[in-house]
């Protein structure tokens, strides 16, 4: 969810020189109803809120996963992430709660301003919450997203080590 530090760890595993990426940069895109891709406002609130989604490009993850020759780190969450969980071998969630999450969003060092304010942070967290309680029904193994970075880091290494390989 919004705050968890999914960005943060991306970059970590990268810094390791681990397979690591940011799905908001390389996967994720806003789409209308009909699935077609959209322009988000600075604040979203509302009406387009409702008609309007955070979606994985399933074709752009199926070209990534397809590219890897080693272990990957999709780090991201999307609306539409139960879609993708069988595409996965290990699915991790990076647990927080919301005043983590508050206070996250309104770090002044933080690069992205989605959640930051008005109805975007009281969406995320009225969602945040049934979210977790939702990827933890579906199996993702819970990581502490409160944990310094180089903790949650180490755990998610260790957690991809020792995933069976094929």
């Amino acid at each position: 969810m919004s705050g968890a530090g999914k960005s943060s760890l991306a970059a970590e595993l990268g810094r390791r020189g681990l397979h690591a990426v940011d799905a908001d940069e390389v996967l994720a895109r806003w789409v209308d109803g009909a699935g077609n891709p959209a322009e988000c406002p600075y604040e979203p609130a509302g009406r387009w809120r409702v008609s309007h989604f955070w979606h994985w490009d399933p074709d752009r993850l199926h070209a990534l996963l397809a590219d890897a020759t080693d272990t990957l780190f999709v780090c991201g969450n999307t609306e539409n992430i139960e879609e993708f969980v069988p595409w996965f071998d290990l699915v991790i969630l990076l647990e927080i709660d919301v005043s983590t999450m508050r206070r996250r969003l309104d770090e002044p060092t933080r690069d992205i301003d989605w959640g930051r304010s008005g109805d975007a942070q009281k969406a995320l967290t009225d969602w945040a919450p049934g979210f977790q309680a939702r990827m933890r029904q579906i199996g993702a193994t819970v990581v502490d997203g409160r944990l310094p970075l180089a903790t949650v880091a180490d755990e998610v290494v260790r957690l991809a080590q020792n995933v069976p390989q094929y």
